[in-house]
């Protein structure tokens, strides 16, 4: 199965292993059967344009088309060509033959109004059909509400001009509650726009439609629409629910001036002052990690006339901030950091309220932090709290540092023990959950990630399953991967999910640059901007890295000037991509001046001296690998190896990214200082350490090429022979990784099939349950109809 080139001597250990393994490793690596099958992506919607000005003009008796954006020519011509074939259920029909079976949401009932429509042209009247969706809501199957709306939504412009407006109205509220659950922005987006237009609007249906907006990236829409509700508040009744819906995408996206504006702006128009938890949230968004931008926010804001007073600091909300804020910034010991929080709890031990809140917020920091330790302390505490139960909330937090790291067979055996607890303390299945399994896997195992989407594809593939979670077909085709830019060489991590923007911008801007058509790509991202669409972070750093690494320096002075004011922080591996650019700058001009290579290179090192003098306090784990290979470069060859050492003191050695990250830059190192006896030992050292199991093809195929340049530089042959044995153990040892990422695959998926299934049989036992209280209401009804 592998080749070898020359006649390389294992050890008889690892030969005995090979070849007895070497059957199982060619079946589940080269033999391994993908399962997959198509899922067709969601349509999106037009942006809908100019609409707030519209809002408070009267319903039309023309309707706009609902669903038509999108289609295809096929589906246009087949809407045509059926048109004047369709028939119409009649009253007298509807009354003998379906009321009955719809006013108690009969399942077999939607099944055939769909088949009718799609199959045999036959159509219900709106009226009638709310009939059945007002049960099936009842019954909380939104997926079968939704299915109903697809077989006919190239026909509601044709059904609602004959409604009456209270039953469009209806219709309205209806679709924009079930899209919302099944989790269609666009079409809620759409759905809104309507439903704005009549009176008494609804609180909870302003935050459905705002956060569709903030959902499809429509953020200067969102927030002109905001800023009108907060000053119509007689027509636009919104509460502080829009209020939160809006600062967590700003927190979410880390776009403090918008949080800022935001906050202020309801400060500013709306009467109610917001509650000490939404505040005590703005402020330690603002105030954590000590950045300049966010502590001048609030302190702008603390002087605002109606938080001037500061009542809010003396709530249990601000003291849990103040306290993150603590541990944000100073490093405690654990046993002062559980002293802290004993004292928090002591002083609210007498409300209940206060201390889930304590223990929620700390829990979400350690786990956040990566503070394994301190989350086990604290869910320690809430066991031994007998007024406070462990719940879904808890277990979610747990979860999350599972999925942050990849620990796959941590996650699976979690749980499995949740699982088994009873329902007010057991685990849901929810959107978040479902991101973090796919998350950790991902993580876990990075090579497997396209086995891992068809697996999870194949999974999820049961009508039950989204009758019971409605959201679940739209969350499964967002978690379709496609490759993003990659700067290193190495794909192994390079995938997203369908929702990401910003690396689909991020691939065209690098198709435009890669035929130098950089006028085109900065109009791309400024256009992007213009929409209220900020690229993240990381579309700036991998970006930024892209155009040092190529030398545009017109795109870098682009970033610089137009994106980087935009962050609340740059951390230092930006200032070390600046550093790059910087000398390469330097040494371009100085050779071009007196073409001395050898003073332009003295005077790289000079720059790269100074500033690992400046900021060596600040410097962490990645910066001083940065450091490392930019020193290699510029023969720098006695700090090189000092950063290097510092990166190790640094590594966590149970994080097998780091490891592969710090190995990967020390061979790399010590081919360009061509010390093939350290590449040696660092080689060895990575492959007997347990936790070195983030290996993939291209490192390998790397390791082999800088092994043939020790070749070409007549290296020791003995040594040679060694670190080709080592390449052959590293490919052993990426083979039992895939295998063992197989067999955890195999676990996972036959446990949350278990799962599934059982979640899926309580809670249709309990529609079931309330389905046949609505058979018996409708009967009764029925009864007393024929009786009068």
């Amino acid at each position: 199965m592998w080749s070898r080139s020359r006649n390389l001597i294992l050890t008889q250990t690892q030969r005995m292993w090979f070849r007895h393994n070497k059957s199982r490793i060619k079946v589940n690596l080269y033999g391994y059967i993908v399962r997959s099958y198509k899922i067709e992506k969601e349509q999106h919607s037009e942006e809908i344009r100019s609409w707030v000005k519209d809002t408070l003009q009267e319903p039309s008796t023309t309707r706009h088309v609902i669903g038509d954006a999108g289609l295809t020519s096929n589906e246009l011509r087949r809407r045509t060509s059926n048109q004047n074939t369709i028939s119409i259920v009649s009253d007298e029909e509807f009354e003998s033959s379906w009321r009955q079976r719809f006013l108690y949401g009969e399942l077999k009932a939607v099944q055939e109004v769909v088949i009718l429509k799609k199959t045999k042209y036959t159509m219900f009247k709106p009226e009638q059909l709310i009939v059945l969706i007002s049960a099936l809501k009842d019954l909380e199957r939104f997926y079968d509400i939704d299915r109903i709306y697809k077989a006919y939504h190239l026909d509601w412009s044709s059904l609602h001009t004959h409604m009456s407006a209270e039953t469009y109205h209806t219709f309205l509220k209806l679709m924009i509650d079930t899209q919302s659950r099944v989790g269609n922005y666009p079409v809620v987006e759409v759905l809104f726009k309507q439903y704005i237009k009549y009176p008494d609007i609804s609180p909870s249906f302003l935050a459905m439609g705002l956060k569709a907006m903030l959902e499809n990236k429509n953020y200067i829409t969102a927030r002109q629409f905001f800023n009108y509700m907060t000053q119509n508040r007689d027509v636009f009744p919104i509460n502080e629910h829009c209020l939160l819906i809006f600062l967590k995408f700003t927190i979410k996206n880390d776009d403090l001036w918008t949080l800022k504006e935001v906050f202020e702006m309801w400060l500013n128009k709306v009467d109610q002052v917001p509650s000490p938890k939404t505040i005590s949230m703005v402020q330690l968004e603002l105030q954590r990690g000590g950045f300049d931008k966010g502590i001048v926010y609030w302190n702008h804001l603390s002087r605002h006339p109606k938080l001037i007073n500061g009542e809010h600091q003396k709530s249990y909300y601000c003291m849990v901030g103040q306290l993150i804020l603590q541990l944000d910034a100073e490093k405690w010991p654990k046993e002062q950091v559980e002293k802290e929080i004993r004292k928090l709890l002591d002083l609210f031990k007498n409300n209940v309220s206060a201390k889930k809140y304590i223990y929620f917020r700390l829990m979400k920091w350690f786990a956040s932090a990566g503070n394994f330790q301190m989350l086990k302390t604290c869910l320690a505490l809430v066991h031994s709290d007998a007024e406070v139960q462990i719940s879904n909330t808890h277990h979610q937090i747990v979860c999350s540092y599972f999925a942050k790291y990849g620990l796959l067979h941590d996650l699976t055996k979690y749980l499995k023990d949740v699982s088994v607890l009873p329902k007010e303390n057991g685990l849901k299945f929810n959107r978040q959950l479902f991101s973090y399994i796919w998350m950790c896997s991902v993580q876990g195992y990075p090579m497997l990630k396209q086995e891992w989407e068809n697996e999870f594809k194949l999974l999820y593939n049961d009508r039950w399953y989204s009758r019971t979670f409605p959201w679940l077909p739209v969350s499964v085709n967002n978690l379709l991967c496609s490759k993003n830019p990659d700067m290193t060489g190495d794909k192994t991590k390079a995938y997203r999910v369908a929702g990401n923007n910003s690396y689909k911008i991020l691939s065209r801007v690098v198709e435009y640059l890669q035929r130098r058509k950089i006028n085109k790509a900065c109009s791309l991202i400024m256009g992007q901007v213009r929409l209220g669409i900020r690229p993240n972070f990381s579309f700036y750093y991998m970006l930024l890295r892209y155009c040092v690494n190529h030398g545009i320096t017109r795109m870098i002075r682009f970033l610089c000037t137009k994106l980087r004011h935009t962050y609340k922080y740059i951390p230092i591996k930006i200032e070390i991509l600046e550093l790059r650019n910087d000398i390469y700058k330097s040494m371009s001009l100085k050779i071009r001046q007196n073409g001395d290579k050898a003073e332009a290179i003295k005077l790289a090192q000079q720059k790269i001296l100074t500033f690992v003098q400046q900021r060596q306090q600040k410097l962490n784990f990645q910066n001083y690998l940065q450091l490392t290979l930019l020193c290699s470069r510029f023969s720098l060859t006695k700090l090189a190896p000092e950063l290097l050492l510092n990166a190790k003191k640094l590594t966590n050695v149970t994080k097998k990214y780091e490891l592969y990250l710090f190995y990967r830059t020390a061979l790399m190192l010590y081919v360009r200082m061509r010390e093939p006896e350290k590449f040696l030992h660092a080689l060895k050292e990575f492959n007997e350490n347990q936790y070195s199991t983030y290996i993939t093809k291209y490192w390998i195929s790397s390791t082999k090429r800088q092994i043939k340049l020790f070749e070409t530089k007549n290296a020791n042959k003995t040594t040679l022979i060694e670190l080709y044995d080592q390449v052959d153990i590293m490919r052993i040892n990426y083979a039992k990784v895939k295998i063992e990422g197989l067999e955890e695959m195999l676990k996972l998926i036959t446990f949350m099939k278990t799962w599934l299934n059982n979640l899926v049989y309580e809670e249709q036992l309990h529609v079931y349950r309330k389905q046949k209280i609505l058979e018996a209401a409708a009967a009764e009804s029925a009864s007393d109809h024929r009786h009068s």
